[in-house]
């Protein structure tokens, strides 16, 4: 007996384990829409592997609650005509579509993998969150308001840039003006001072003319006096 319990405890512990091992995820979405619940697996390891879905918890040994089922090729049972298999199911993609969710719909689904061998199935939970149309009301009209604010930085933005870019140029051709302006004046005040030179030169050459005659009026009466 001691041998039969070791090795049911030891089976239960294993099993345990392998139970749960379970992948979680979470989807949102609202109601109305169509929503998809991803799982797939690795057909090409595995090979074809028969799979379920249920709602709420995957139990020790079979499907539990089954809404849909497949044998591997092809959707075999479903509950309802919302539950969809829309991906390659021979090749993993056993992703559950739920069509025309409702609030109702919320809750944890499971998915169960029969994987050939002992304690090799896989479990998979996902969490659907169904928001009523308020919200999605609500998140419609805040991507509107996202659109026309967006559309409005379109506008604004580049009567800003355009306005800049005069600005600039304004200021470029201000100071280019001023630069000619001060070119000019300087131009014209060493104009002015080249003729006062000139004008200057005029007269201190015109004074040392007036200074040799003068000599040479003195100089011919000595000549004169010595003839």
């Amino acid at each position: 007996m001691t041998d039969f319990h070791s090795w049911f405890f030891a089976s239960w512990i294993l099993c345990y384990l392998t139970i749960s091992k379970c992948s979680n995820g979470i989807v949102q979405s609202f109601e109305g829409e169509s929503v998809i619940l991803p799982r797939k697996y690795d057909s090409k390891y595995h090979g074809k592997c028969p799979i379920c879905w249920m709602i709420g918890d995957i139990p020790n040994m079979g499907c539990g609650n089954e809404i849909i089922g497949s044998d591997g090729d092809k959707v075999v049972r479903k509950k309802s005509y919302r539950y969809q298999l829309e991906g390659e199911i021979r090749h993993g993609d056993v992703s559950l579509t739920i069509l025309n969710i409702q609030k109702t719909d919320s809750g944890k689904y499971g998915c169960r993998i029969h994987v050939p061998g002992l304690f090799n199935d896989e479990m998979y939970y996902v969490h659907l969150i169904v928001n009523d149309e308020t919200s999605f009301d609500h998140r419609e009209s805040s991507s509107v308001e996202n659109k026309d604010s967006v559309n409005a930085s379109a506008v604004i933005v580049p009567v800003l840039l355009l306005l800049l870019a005069l600005i600039v140029i304004a200021v470029i051709l201000i100071l280019k003006h001023k630069k000619k302006t001060r070119a000019a004046v300087d131009i014209t005040q060493n104009s002015e001072n080249s003729v006062i030179y000139s004008n200057s030169g005029s007269s201190v050459g015109l004074y040392n003319r007036e200074m040799a005659v003068e000599n040479i009026y003195q100089i011919q009466p000595e000549n004169e006096y010595e003839h």
